[in-house]
């Protein structure tokens, strides 16, 4: 109950008075404040069943402050008339710990983000789509039998079909430096993401947008942009390489090439994927993308089942080991064609 005063604290709906709290004390079980509100006769029509409540007050979260007009003019309970009946005298309504970052009866489109870890995103964060801020974070639940957080998150009404099934969000509150083939890239947030945790989100490139989602459909919410982009990977095949040299650099993840163009990615170097080798050749398990393969090579140079990939082998096709950066000594699986093999 800090700073509501009987006879002082007023109700406000929309910054105009409507009421003023008539009575405050402790709960029975003492888990609780009871505040009692007398409203003006004018403002019972506010009173409905989804009606919300809760303490303007100073306050700090994430990237945004809060309430510092009341710290003249005190703390004041403020009301959001809700879409139910009208309800009368002696009505009980829960009161909200925290303000609501978006109002109920606000047009848009709200989502759930389910999140490894809570501390990624807080309350109030920007939604952004290309940089743009096309909604934000209205709540943050853990829910115990996931072991995940669940975000709330609203999208403006004007931005609702930006979002598609096939769209993929991930965390923007990182500064990362990326060492690859290309050399070092520096990404960095915006200023508001960084101190908030913001939440992008899109299509990855190649994929199809497909249809506008619905109300309360719930997206993972991946670590990074690679993240979110690998999420959309398809298996087209597994193969396994023998490599007759060290394998140190290599890790799982890192790229399948043909001759400069991706193709897949390292599945997995492991001793238990080829037994009865006696250990002279490191086995590397490689996985070739699907919608990599459909959007860069035409039906008749694609895979063409067991009898292609044995001709292509008779033919000279190998994997090699090739350095992707130099300076931190990555590797990336070449696929090519040799003569002289």
């Amino acid at each position: 109950a800090d700073g509501i005063v009987k006879g002082k604290t007023e109700v406000r709906c929309r910054s105009v008075r409507v009421g003023v709290v008539e009575g405050v004390k402790l709960t029975e079980d003492l888990s609780a404040v009871e505040v009692s509100l007398r409203m003006d006769p004018e403002a019972a029509g506010l009173l409905r069943e989804e009606s919300r409540f809760w303490v303007v007050r100073p306050r700090v979260s994430g990237g945004s402050v809060t309430g510092l007009g009341t710290i003249i003019s005190g703390a004041y309970i403020e009301l959001e008339p809700g879409n139910g009946e009208v309800v009368g005298k002696g009505a009980v309504f829960e009161g909200l710990e925290e303000p609501p970052v978006t109002a109920a009866g606000v047009p848009g489109l709200r989502l759930i983000l389910l999140a490894e870890h809570g501390d990624r995103a807080d309350v109030g964060a920007p939604v952004l789509f290309r940089g743009n801020e096309v909604g934000r974070i209205d709540r943050s639940v853990f829910d115990s039998k996931l072991r995940k957080t669940r975000l709330h998150a609203f999208i403006e009404e004007e931005y609702v079909s930006l979002v598609t099934e096939n769209s993929r969000f991930w965390i923007e509150n990182v500064v990362e430096v990326e060492a690859g083939a290309q050399g070092f890239k520096l990404k960095m947030p915006s200023l508001a993401s960084l101190v908030a945790g913001g939440v992008t989100f899109g299509v990855p490139e190649g994929v199809d947008p497909g249809s506008p989602t619905v109300h309360g459909k719930t997206f993972v919410l991946y670590n990074d942009e690679e993240a979110a982009a690998e999420s959309t990977f398809e298996s087209a095949g597994e193969f396994l390489l023998l490599f007759n040299q060290s394998v140190r650099g290599l890790a799982v993840g890192a790229a399948v090439e043909f001759r400069g163009l991706q193709v897949g990615r390292v599945g997995a170097i492991s001793f238990e994927h080829a037994q009865g080798q006696g250990g002279k050749q490191v086995p590397v398990i490689v996985e070739l993308d699907k919608r990599r393969l459909e959007n860069q090579f035409p039906l008749e140079l694609r895979d063409e089942g067991g009898e292609g990939l044995m001709k292509a082998i008779k033919d000279g096709l190998r994997g090699s080991l090739k350095s992707g950066n130099l300076l931190t000594g990555q590797l990336f699986v070449d696929l090519d064609y040799f003569e002289d093999e």
